[in-house]
C-alpha cells in the first residue's frame, strides 16, 4: 500500500478489473444517526426491511428511506457495500 504520509486512505489496484482495496485503520468521517445505526446492525443481522419495521415500530418505507441515506452517505452502491463499510469502520462486529 502507497504511503502519503498522512492519515487519508489510500487506493491499491489488486488486480480484479479495477477493483480497489481501502486502508481501514481510518476513522469513520459520516455521523450516522442514532436509528441509522440502529437500522445499520439490523442491516448487518440480515434482517429485512420488513423485519427491522417489526423490530423498530417503524414503517417497511421509513426502513428503506434510512438504508438510501446511509448509503448515500458511506458512498456505497448497494447493501453489501453499505454493510462492508459498516464493518471496515468498526460499526459492526461480526461474532
Amino acid at each position: 500500500m502507497a504511503q502519503n504520509g498522512s492519515d487519508e486512505k489510500t487506493n491499491e489496484k489488486d488486480g480484479s478489473g479495477g477493483m480497489t482495496i481501502e486502508e481501514t485503520n481510518a476513522t469513520p468521517q459520516i455521523a450516522f444517526t442514532k436509528k441509522e445505526l440502529e437500522v445499520l446492525g439490523l442491516v448487518c443481522q440480515q434482517k429485512t426491511s420488513k423485519e427491522i419495521s417489526q423490530i423498530l415500530g417503524i414503517s417497511p418505507r421509513t426502513v428503506e428511506g434510512y438504508r438510501e441515506r446511509m448509503r448515500e452517505k458511506a458512498g456505497a452502491k448497494n447493501q453489501i457495500g453499505l454493510i462492508l463499510y459498516a464493518i471496515r469502520h468498526g460499526l459492526f462486529v461480526m461474532e
